[in-house]
Parts: C-alpha cells; sequence; structure tokens
C-alpha cells in the first residue's frame, strides 16, 4: 500500500497499487542467488506439490515456497526496507487474506475514499490485490509473480492434505508460521494477531482493532455516520465474490472444509492444530 503521511498533517493514503504500480527494467538482477551468496535457486531442495504435478516447490529458510514466489522472496529479504508507517498483511492462503487486504485499505484510506459515499471507491473497480500487492510479486523478475498466473486446477485432495500434514506444502510447516506471529503478537505492540473464525463471527468488532493497530481509530462521528457497517459491507465476502448467499452473518463459512474433508480428514487436522499449539495458548474455536 503506498502512503503519505506528516506529523502535522493527517495521513491521506494509502492510495490504490496499480494506480501507482510503474514497472522498471533498471532492477539488479538478484533473484537468482541466495542472501547475496552464488547460490543458485535451482540448487536448492525441490520437490512438486502434491498433487499439482506441475507445480514445483523450493525449500528455503526451513519452508516450503512455490518456486514462482521464491524468485522473488529472496531479492526480498536483501532489498525490501520497511518505513515507519508500512502495513504489511501476513497470512497463509485461504485465510482471509483478501479479506483483510481490503479491510486494512478500506480502513486506511478511508478520509480519501468514504465507504460511504465515494461511487468511485477502489474497491469497487479493483482487486484487493490490486490495491495492497504481493510483496514477493514486486521483487520478483519482471514482477511476473502473480497468484493469477498460477493454472487453475483442482489438486488430489488426500494427497495434499499428507503434504500440510507433513509440513511439506507450499509456506509449510503452516504451524510454524502461525506461532512465530502469534508469539511476536504477544510482545510486540507492531504485530496484530487475528482469527478468521473472529472475523466471521463479528467483524465490526476485528475492523475496530485493526482501525486502532493502524492508527486511525474511528472517531465517534464516524461511528454514529456508520462508517464501521459501511467498511464491512464495502468489503464483505458478498461484495468481493459476488456471493448472493451466504451461510453465516459475517459473509462466510467458518467450516468450509466439511464440505470436502471426511471426518476422518478432519480430525487428523484437529489433531495436529491441538498437538502443536498446546503450549501456546494460541485456540481456535
Amino acid at each position: 500500500m503506498a502512503s503519505r503521511s506528516s506529523p502535522h498533517i493527517a495521513p491521506i493514503g494509502p492510495v490504490p497499487f496499480k494506480d501507482t504500480e510503474q514497472v522498471t527494467d533498471d532492477l539488479p538482477e538478484v533473484s537468482s542467488y541466495v542472501l547475496g551468496v552464488p547460490l543458485p535457486l535451482s540448487a536448492l531442495p525441490s520437490s512438486l506439490l502434491a498433487g499439482q504435478a506441475e507445480m514445483k516447490q523450493l525449500y528455503y529458510q526451513g519452508f516450503w515456497l512455490p518456486e514462482a514466489l521464491a524468485a522473488g522472496a529472496v531479492p526480498l529479504q536483501q532489498r525490501f526496507e520497511p518505513r515507519p508507517d508500512d502495513v504489511i498483511v501476513a497470512s497463509l492462503p485461504k485465510c482471509g487474506t483478501t479479506w483483510v487486504n481490503a479491510l486494512a485499505f478500506a480502513v486506511m484510506a478511508r478520509r480519501t475514499y468514504n465507504p460511504l459515499t465515494a461511487a468511485d471507491h477502489p474497491l469497487l473497480r479493483l482487486s484487493p490485490h490490486e490495491c495492497v500487492p504481493f510483496l514477493e510479486g514486486l521483487f520478483s523478475p519482471g514482477h511476473e509473480a502473480r497468484l493469477d498466473a498460477l493454472p487453475v486446477r483442482r489438486g488430489d485432495l488426500p494427497a495434499t492434505l499428507d503434504s500440510v500434514c507433513n509440513g511439506d506444502s507450499w509456506y509449510g510447516p503452516f504451524w510454524e508460521h502461525v506461532l512465530g506471529y502469534w508469539r511476536a503478537s504477544r510482545g510486540d505492540s507492531a504485530v496484530l494477531f487475528l482469527r478468521y473464525e473472529e472475523l466471521l463471527r463479528d467483524p465490526a468488532r476485528e475492523l475496530r482493532k485493526l482501525a486502532r493497530f493502524v492508527g486511525q481509530p474511528f472517531s465517534r462521528a464516524e461511528e454514529d455516520a456508520g462508517v464501521v457497517l459501511g467498511i464491512v459491507q464495502l468489503c464483505s465476502l458478498q461484495s468481493l465474490r459476488g456471493l448472493e448467499d451466504s451461510r453465516s452473518a459475517g459473509g462466510g463459512v467458518v467450516d468450509p472444509r466439511l464440505n470436502h474433508m471426511t471426518p476422518e480428514m478432519a480430525r487428523r487436522v484437529d489433531g495436529i492444530v491441538a498437538d502443536r499449539f498446546a503450549a501456546s495458548g494460541l485456540a481456535f474455536d
């Protein structure tokens, strides 16, 4: 998210990344090397994603990354320098990333784009991922690594489940990501830990929490004017996906796995979650 701030004036950003994106051809070609060492990405351990024979993943610093994004993750570590007012959304796939991107953008841009009156609001014409870009994509050669570049194909669920449970799926082991951010959030005010289930249960409450975290809490006047509910509606899953029906008040389904997973599969995942998170104090309901 692009933003501009000053100690004397209120922030007016962010603005949609797609509206400011400029691809340059003069970036150094460092994506084939690991942390400045002449080790090509092809030398990293690799495997094919379970159930997706055409998708390759690389093992880098303890995690499995999609090959297309690994090319951006390496130079990202080398060159990215966060600014004091940067906000980074960190999550695993299918954990509400699109929704949180939309909520965060709408909250921080509400002084520029009023969610109640702006007919030209960016989220009415752009995907949340066009407003809030993937960092790995920004540092990939030519900026090619985009989520929509992945083949649209359903994988083999049992094989995929095995891969996730074994910790060798994309971004795996998933529990190390979750626990890392959970522990950081317990002792660092710069990390906000959100649960997808709580977003579904009470999106307005979580939105207020998010607004306080980014330093832009809602004023009483905004509350009375309905800005909070306006943003919730603007960023609802119905709006983002064009859905007409919903099976929960929050606009989504808390446990969609029941549509695809057998009871045995669900129990296996629940067992891993309970085992890995038992001593952390992190619970899901």
